[in-house]
């Protein structure tokens, strides 16, 4: 089997889904996962005949080196823009007892010892 990707034969065949029956499988070498479709028909094959010119000149402009990266950055900007108003996490509090993991309800708690342990603090 050869990896969709990066064309290397380093794929590691998983087992079928019992619930789906699919099959994933994932290229040692660039760590993409993807479905095994086992199939007889061979794939069919489209020419530019097929698809209309737009799709076709958009394509090509697409797959020109340099284009891909000046894109990323361009929409990485935009998120950035998006999400600067977005308020930042709180640091957690800093200084007080440590936190007790609790399991059960709230109503015996005042006669419950302290654990003992420190797997069972936070």
């Amino acid at each position: 089997m050869i990896c969709p990707a990066c064309g290397s034969a380093a794929v590691h065949v998983g087992p079928t889904s019992r619930r789906t029956a699919s099959v994933v499988a994932r290229c040692s070498a660039c760590r993409a996962q993807f479905l095994v479709e086992e199939t007889t028909e061979p794939t069919a094959v489209v020419t530019t005949d097929e698809v209309s010119v737009e799709y076709v000149s958009d394509w090509v402009g697409k797959k020109r080196e340099g284009v891909g990266p000046a894109v990323w950055r361009e929409k990485l900007a935009w998120l950035s823009k998006e999400v600067a108003d977005i308020d930042k996490p709180k640091k957690r509090r800093s200084g007080g007892p440590p936190l007790r993991v609790v399991t059960g309800g709230l109503d015996d708690l005042e006669k419950r010892p302290p654990p003992k342990e420190k797997r069972y603090l936070n």
